[in-house]
């Protein structure tokens, strides 16, 4: 099972991650549109993505570095990067739709 998983795959495989968990954020909170946000925010949705997001990642890296034909080091570092990339784009929507 491990043997399929290229280096490529480890680079590419935390965007969707990061790019769908936002999109589903700002779809919710209906990011940008100021009039038409929930009066209380999601806390739960966002508290699910905030937490659950980076086990996904862990999950992928430890993959990424059992797999014979992947480098370990891309692994963590695409990791790292999808997690960073994540947590900053939640924040971005988060923060510029309810301003905390």
């Amino acid at each position: 099972m491990f043997a399929r998983i290229r280096t490529w795959h480890v680079l590419v495989g935390p965007l969707p991650i990061a790019v769908v968990t936002t999109m589903l954020v700002a779809l919710v909170v209906h990011f940008p549109n100021v009039s038409r946000r929930p009066k209380c925010p999601p806390q739960q949705l966002f508290f699910v993505l905030f937490c659950g997001m980076p086990i996904l990642l862990i999950l992928f890296a430890a993959v990424g570095v059992r797999s014979p034909n992947a480098t370990s080091w891309v692994a963590f570092v695409s990791a790292t990067l999808g997690w960073l990339l994540t947590w900053y784009g939640l924040t971005f929507v988060w923060v510029n739709t309810f301003g905390s």
